[in-house]
């Protein structure tokens, strides 16, 4: 009689208080009044179960949220039908903070506002994919002390850079759009970009900056219509105009097509096109120690004052 009320009592507890599980996949829906409506929610109910994953949140709706992961591995965020992220926080935060995180993944998703859109930091794994990043106060996309890859993404209209990479982080993006910033691509301090088939167009000032021994290799890629010059390197920076069967053509930029400073390094290969840039000089050699290959002969015609023994 006592061990039948004892398993009545601890079915009875066991419906009252049940024992959750959240590895798999969770619903989130920013529209609606039941279950899951905010990102960040899913995100903490995941760090509570300290679940190896792999996870995954799909997420509808029109989301007004600021979203921090932390320490959160083999996780994967997707949009369904759309679905937005918008900064909450009147441009005081970013959108999405992603540190000390690995297989971190995010798919599809409208991304808007905020003092940054996404910011991937701390020894993080970021894998973005199909997104469009805007109008944000600052960055669209930071990189730093992390690994990133980019695969058709669009990051536009954000105040100051489309895509910052410093720190020594790395981003190797394909099929990506930055545009309509005052600068499109910025690295500084090791960082270091490959640029697979992409387009950087538009940019209120320069297209690419590469600063502080940072690296920059294009292989089919556009640099075109920008303010400023379409590649600056800087400060024993290097860039790699690759060819692989692809051409890099950057023309009509404001200033330089490529301007060559301060103990950096241009290589151009025979498909590259740099020509027609409005600054007067395609590919410009600057004070001090500044060196190129293949700018004599492999930019399409394009002008330049370098000297190559």
């Amino acid at each position: 009689m006592i061990r039948n009320m004892f398993l009545k009592s601890a079915v009875c507890a066991g419906l009252a208080f049940p024992v959750l599980s959240y590895a798999g996949t969770l619903y989130v829906n920013c529209n609606g009044h039941r279950g899951l409506t905010q990102i960040q929610k899913a995100i903490n109910l995941l760090q509570q179960q300290e679940t190896s994953g792999p996870n995954t949140i799909l997420v509808s709706g029109s989301c007004q949220e600021n979203i921090t992961i932390q320490s959160l591995d083999n996780l994967t965020l997707t949009a369904q039908n759309g679905a937005s992220i918008t900064d909450a926080s009147g441009g005081s935060l970013d959108v999405i903070d992603i540190f000390d995180s690995h297989r971190l993944s995010l798919n599809g998703f409208s991304i808007n506002g905020g003092a940054n859109g996404v910011v991937c930091a701390d020894a993080s794994l970021c894998r973005l994919s199909g997104n469009t990043v805007q109008t944000s106060s600052g960055y669209g996309v930071i990189v730093a002390s992390s690994h990133a890859t980019l695969n058709g993404d669009k990051m536009q209209n954000n105040a100051a850079r489309g895509l910052s990479i410093i720190n020594g982080g790395y981003v190797d993006a394909t099929g990506v759009t930055v545009q309509g910033s005052f600068d499109g691509i910025v690295l500084n301090t090791r960082g270091t970009v490959t640029l697979s088939n992409s387009t950087i167009t538009g940019n209120q000032n320069r297209g690419v900056l590469a600063v502080t021994s940072s690296t920059v290799r294009l292989i089919g890629t556009n640099v075109t219509a920008n303010g400023g010059d379409g590649v600056s390197l800087q400060q024993s920076s290097q860039a790699k105009f690759d060819s692989l069967f692809a051409i890099n053509t950057v023309t009509n930029n404001g200033g330089a097509g490529v301007s060559v400073d301060d103990l950096s390094f241009a290589f151009f290969a025979p498909t590259s096109v740099v020509t027609g840039n409005v600054g007067g000089t395609d590919v410009v050699c600057n004070p001090q120690f500044s060196a190129t290959r293949g700018a004599l002969t492999n930019i399409g015609g394009g002008r330049t004052n370098c000297v190559e023994p």
